[in-house]
């Protein structure tokens, strides 16, 4: 079929310009044409916010009971993500905090050097309840393998803790909950 479907309904409209508008009421509305919301074309592809004004940004933008809204996210002409920023300085920046919920075993954080792809730095997941265990480690990797790391360690109760401090899998030093 060619042509032009016209659907006209309270909330969403079809434009013969192939412009979609969504109404939550009377005066808010989010207007996109064809090009600014597609899918690739390909069965499974990805579909797509395309923000064809190259000096403008995106918001993802929420309202509150009191109508003031609250920028959410945004991501810039410049490809940078800001989350709590309307103004990101790098790819991705978080103003807030950052909780990573992983399981035992599991790295929650990692960097990798970008020259040499085997040498990365993690935050780690021991995950043990045992007092003579890790909970958690930070430390270099090369090639998977640790290399150097921080161990922090749970202690009996609140304030036994410890660290230790480890280089090619062997203990260095330990600072015991005296210091």
């Amino acid at each position: 079929t060619t042509g032009v479907m016209d659907i006209r309904s309270k909330f969403i409209n079809l434009e013969a310009s192939s412009n979609v508008v969504i109404k939550s009421n009377g005066t808010q509305s989010l207007h996109f044409g064809y090009e600014d919301i597609k899918n690739d074309g390909v069965s499974g592809g990805e579909w797509k916010i395309v923000n064809t004004d190259t000096n403008s940004n995106i918001h993802l933008v929420t309202t509150d009971t009191n109508g003031a809204q609250n920028n959410i996210m945004v991501a810039d002409s410049y490809g940078r993500v800001g989350i709590g920023t309307d103004y990101p300085s790098e790819k991705l920046e978080v103003v807030g905090v950052i909780k990573s919920s992983v399981a035992e075993d599991n790295y929650a954080f990692e960097v990798e050097n970008t020259n040499e792809s085997e040498f990365k730095y993690r935050i780690y997941n021991d995950g043990s309840t045992s007092t003579e265990a890790p909970v958690f480690k930070t430390g270099l990797y090369y090639n998977n393998i640790e290399n150097s790391s921080i161990r922090f360690y749970r202690g009996d109760s609140f304030g036994d803790g410890y660290l230790k401090f480890t280089t090619n899998g062997t203990e260095r030093m330990i600072i015991n909950k005296d210091g």
